[in-house]
């Protein structure tokens, strides 16, 4: 059995097959070729003319395009008061014969729908009605909104009173410590947020205003919410206390006192006396409590103090203030009775002892100054 074959045989009788191919030409193009044209020499008064009339040409398309928008917003317009008096039939039919009352009832209503799709309305497009409101009636708007500022500051006016109050559990010291302007401003930006943009607004003041070298915006910032605070709450006095113990260790007068506490600055000088003695009172309570806890170290020293005239009163001269400071250390982990007399250094020269009556001598003699010396 053979294998068929892929190709037929061709026969060899039969005459070849031509195999060849004929060529065509391309097709002629019948576009017409455009001939070039030879610019021709203007005149002046030829552009000119030409510009002339370009430029009326320009201003009458102008004039169509402004026509041809007018007349588009007449037809808005007139389309919107024929939807709009459509609405008035159907408001009036619906029993609703003044505007006031539908729009009312639509705001106070207690339909889901319809209060979700007035709820989403107002949040949208709230501040745009106001500003149509304020529009066409501004002393109505600048009226109420003046009212209701003045209720949200004085609200927060309490409320940064109350955060500017200190805590009468906590002593002067701990109060003194804590002090913080960059806290103060964060506080009372929480407690008076709108107030407290109220006043930035006003005086410049921006985050980068701590960089300033000429004037420092927050502290300023700072003085005038705590004196208003102050001014509303009389308790409210964290800063007046500060700055009321800064005065009286740089020596003010009391009559300088007097002025910073009226202007709101600063507590009264006897208020501020009665604060150093309540510290006083204070720190000794400290020392007691660590001397029945452990064991401490006095040092005394006889220390002299120069005051200059620039940072003293103004009748002041420069003079020098000697006085005793004892320094308490505390000494940790060693029992009491454990430490014996013997560490205490022996002493180098003699006790003077002098021969004086009070009731007899006012002051010891010269022999007596001379040999004790």
């Amino acid at each position: 059995m053979s294998t068929p074959r892929k190709r037929s045989v061709p026969d060899e009788n039969s005459p070849p097959a031509s195999t060849f191919i004929p060529y065509t030409t391309p097709p002629t193009s019948t576009v017409k070729r455009v001939r070039r044209q030879v610019l021709k020499d203007v005149t002046p008064a030829q552009l000119n003319e030409a510009r002339q009339s370009w430029i009326e040409k320009q201003k009458e398309r102008a004039q169509e395009e402004e026509l041809r928008l007018r007349e588009a917003e007449e037809e808005k317009e007139r389309q919107t008061t024929e939807r709009l008096r459509q609405m008035e039939h159907a408001r009036t039919a619906a029993g609703y014969p003044m505007l006031y009352a539908y729009l009312s009832e639509l705001l106070a209503t207690n339909d889901r729908q319809l209060s979700s799709q007035v709820t989403q309305m107002l949040s949208h497009h709230g501040i745009h009605i106001i500003e149509s409101i304020h529009q066409r009636q501004p002393a109505a708007t600048d009226a109420w909104m003046a009212a209701r500022l003045k209720t949200l500051l004085v609200e927060e006016g309490v409320q940064l009173g109350s955060v500017l109050q200190p805590n009468r559990d906590r002593n002067i010291t701990n109060t003194l410590e804590d002090f913080s302007l960059a806290h103060l401003l964060t506080d009372a930006r929480t407690a008076a947020l709108n107030f407290f943009s109220f006043l930035c607004d006003l005086s410049g003041y921006s985050a980068d205003a701590t960089l300033e070298r000429r004037k420092k915006k927050d502290v300023v910032l700072s003085t005038v919410m705590c004196i208003i605070a102050q001014m509303k709450n009389e308790k409210a006095s964290t800063f007046q206390l500060v700055t009321a113990i800064y005065l009286l260790a740089s020596g003010a007068s009391c009559s300088l006192f007097n002025v910073l506490n009226h202007a709101g600055f600063s507590l009264s000088y006897s208020s501020a006396m009665d604060k150093i003695k309540l510290m006083g009172k204070e720190r000794l309570q400290c020392i007691w409590s660590l001397v029945r806890e452990k064991v401490c170290m006095v040092i005394w020293d006889n220390i002299n103090i120069a005051f200059r005239v620039n940072e003293q009163r103004q009748a002041a001269k420069n003079h020098f203030n000697n006085g005793t400071t004892a320094t308490l250390l505390p000494l940790f982990d060693i029992p009491y009775g454990s430490i014996p007399l013997s560490v205490l250094p022996p002493r180098q020269v003699r006790r003077n002892v002098y021969d004086f009556q009070p009731h007899i001598d006012l002051l010891p003699t010269a022999d007596q100054v001379s040999d004790g010396c």
